[in-house]
């Protein structure tokens, strides 16, 4: 009896398995993603090696690394969300995340509004610069790491960017931060400015 009761939990448990992961062998739920310009998250057979290059960070392998030379070990840096997880696990500095279970203390209020997206436009880079300067006051006086590094990145391939603001407007930030920094790397996808 038990053994009867085993082996019907186990094809219940399979069913359960193979109904759950039936999506993710579903080429046209594939196509359907990648043409509104979402990141594929699960594996799937049609996944390919290419999309896997678009939307991972293997491309920016030169560029982070020219990066390295340049940046200052425990400095800040600002940039998209996707790019800070790349940046963070290669480079030697403190990178600052637009994501809110990321705790930021002073950072929270004011990554989560819309000023540092349109810092081409006058009234968002009077904001930025007060914060900013109002951050240095802070981490002089905390002898926290100095915010000295804002990097754009202007893949247009990887959909890992494309909910985010920072990467979206990379061209007019990079507008707007010819105000603030001065750009000392451009590379093929990734820019990186020095603030003032």
């Amino acid at each position: 009896m038990s053994r009867v009761i085993g082996v019907f939990l186990l094809i219940a448990l399979a069913a359960l398995v193979v109904n759950d992961m039936a999506f993710r062998f579903d080429l046209a739920h594939l196509i359907v993603k990648r043409e509104h310009q979402s990141a594929q998250r699960h594996w799937s057979p049609f996944y390919s090696q290419q999309y896997t290059y678009d939307d991972g960070a293997f491309k920016y392998k030169q560029d982070i690394s020219n990066m390295q030379l340049l940046v200052s070990d425990h400095s800040l840096l600002l940039t998209d969300r996707a790019t800070s997880y790349y940046l963070a696990a290669q480079l030697p500095v403190y990178v600052r995340n637009v994501y809110r279970h990321h705790g930021r203390t002073d950072w929270d209020s004011f990554l989560d509004t819309a000023s540092l997206c349109y810092i081409d436009q006058a009234a968002s880079l009077g904001k930025v610069v007060e914060f900013i300067s109002d951050q240095e006051k802070k981490s002089e006086l905390k002898n926290s790491p100095e915010f000295k590094y804002w990097v754009v990145n202007r893949d247009s391939d990887n959909l890992n960017l494309r909910l985010d603001c920072l990467a979206t407007r990379g061209s007019e930030i990079a507008v707007g931060l010819e105000n603030l920094a001065e750009l000392v790397y451009k590379g093929e996808y990734l820019w990186l400015y020095r603030m003032n």
